[in-house]
């Protein structure tokens, strides 16, 4: 009898303590409004004259001289992590890999009304990689802003890159020869 007490028990503790099943109820993370926002990210941090030609309005252009030191128009691309740096490196792995995901997911894209947005990101995307590639050999893979300020770097100073009392000294421009160039070129392929 006492076997039968604790097994009447232990079952009704278990009951209790086990959670209900979940496969009825509606999931509590939006996944849709969360994909969305990962391609408005990208929208955050566009650079350009173009820049707030897109669902972020409060972004004005940006970065318009880049390349003039150089007889070049470099203007485009991304920031980086919101600071005054473009880094091409991380760009095109950037790139790769958004373009890698609407290349086998691209049904998902369209059915969740993303397609449109992301299909802008990557022609921006390109239309940076096009400019930055000027001549055979020969890559502008990271833009440099230098801000007139007591501390080095960049990141101490988080400032909108639209703020006309920014005192710019120079834009610093560096160029990446081969081998980088064809992990670039494997990078713009994909």
């Amino acid at each position: 009898m006492k076997r039968i007490g604790a097994l009447v028990l232990i079952t009704a503790l278990l009951a209790g303590i086990l959670p209900k099943s979940v496969l009825a109820e509606e999931p509590k993370f939006n996944y849709v409004d969360a994909f969305a926002k990962s391609i408005l990210f990208y929208e955050a941090n566009w650079c350009g004259p173009d820049a707030g030609n897109n669902r972020i309005k409060w972004r004005g252009p940006c970065h318009i001289e880049d390349g003039k030191d150089v007889g070049l128009d470099l203007t485009g691309g991304f920031h980086d992590c919101g600071d005054h740096v473009k880094f091409g490196l991380p760009q095109c792995a950037s790139a790769s890999t958004l373009a890698w995901a609407y290349y086998e997911f691209s049904d998902v894209f369209i059915e969740k009304g993303q397609d449109e947005y992301m299909l802008n990101i990557l022609k921006h995307f390109c239309d940076y990689f096009m400019k930055c590639y000027p001549e055979k050999n020969k890559f502008y893979y990271q833009s440099v802003t230098v801000m007139w300020t007591t501390s080095t770097g960049d990141h101490p100073s988080f400032k909108a890159t639209t703020d006309p009392h920014i005192m710019w000294l120079h834009r610093k421009i560096r160029v990446r020869m081969s081998p980088g160039i064809r992990q670039q070129h494997w990078r713009l392929c994909i």
